[in-house]
């Protein structure tokens, strides 16, 4: 689709002989505007102005303000963004994924306060033993059902997996074990 842009007003004089000069006939041609790859005609800047080139950001389609909502979308095959680290110190950071797979390294770990906290943000996390048998310390916003942490599987290399939920009415992470000794 191209877009072009045409004067209201048109000149009835004829073109003058000096052609470096803007003729009538330029000022009634239609014009094209062109644009750069990724970008959309508007206005973010607040008040009324000239029109401004603003960048599309995402993959597929356009993102067109800071709070995108989808109401009842079907998703077929997706993937979480996943990151993977190891140590004895985890920082759970959500702007950089919400699949984490962790294994514990050289002694035992903690978990730092999870970035990202918002309502109805989630993660899972898989955690790895080394070949000793390691403990986690959580942060202290991260809640279990009854209050007791679990006891992470023992064996080299078994993993558990965990589910997180925030819910800022507490604020805390609701935590569950979805499965262990794998």
């Amino acid at each position: 689709m191209a877009v072009s842009l045409k004067h209201a007003f048109s000149s009835g004089k004829a073109d003058g002989v000096d052609a470096t000069l803007v003729q009538p006939s330029n000022w009634n041609a239609e014009h094209t505007l062109q644009l750069a790859t990724n970008r959309l005609l508007g206005r973010t800047s607040a008040g009324t102005g000239a029109v401004e080139e603003i960048a599309i950001t995402g993959t597929g389609s356009a993102v067109l303000n800071n709070t995108p909502s989808i109401t009842n979308p079907t998703v077929t095959n997706y993937s979480e963004a996943g990151v993977t680290t190891s140590g004895t110190s985890l920082t759970v950071d959500l702007a950089s994924g919400t699949f984490w797979r962790f294994t514990i390294s050289g002694g035992n770990a903690t978990m730092s306060p999870i970035a990202g906290a918002g309502a109805g943000k989630s993660f899972i996390l898989i955690l790895t033993q080394d070949s000793s048998p390691r403990t986690m310390t959580w942060p202290v916003n991260v809640v279990w059902p009854g209050g007791t942490p679990p006891t992470l599987s023992t064996g080299s290399g078994k993993r558990d997996i965990y589910s997180f939920f925030y819910d800022p009415t507490t604020p805390s992470w609701l935590a569950t074990t979805i499965g262990q000794n794998y």
